[in-house]
């Protein structure tokens, strides 16, 4: 019986060293993950750079929108004009951007008191490019 239950104790603690395996692992993955996105942003910003590409907000702005928009930032370069001009769009008609307490910014509109945490037309943006994207 003692060794019955010496036997589910070393179980539980083979259950629990991979468990912590399995979690040290993913925590590498994400990891490598967060940085070959920095390496890549890096990258085609330079690129941009060096391309002398144009745009009215600054590179490493439109690239993180682009992001933000789901682009591909190794096969989008040339849809890039969508973040920019994404970045410069006005607010809609009656909505205003406010900023809560805690610094967080969000959008309201003044007619129906409706309330966006993202830009209002961050949607009409992503949906220009998944069209442009399927051209």
């Amino acid at each position: 019986a003692a060794s019955a239950v010496a036997n589910g104790a070393g179980s539980d603690e083979a259950i629990k060293a991979g468990i912590a395996a399995a979690e040290a692992a993913e925590a590498e993955a994400q990891e490598r993950a967060i940085q070959e996105k920095a390496q890549l942003r890096r990258a085609t910003i330079d690129k941009l750079r060096s391309e002398e590409v144009k745009f009215h907000s600054l590179p490493e702005d439109v690239v993180d929108y682009a992001d933000y928009l789901g682009m591909d930032l190794k096969e989008d370069l040339g849809l890039l004009w969508i973040a920019d001009e994404a970045l410069r769009a006005d607010d809609p008609d009656g909505w205003i951007e406010r900023e809560g307490p805690t610094g967080d910014h969000y959008y309201e509109h003044e007619v129906t008191g409706q309330v966006l945490y993202s830009h209002p037309l961050d949607y009409q943006f992503q949906q220009l490019y998944l069209e442009e994207k399927k051209k």
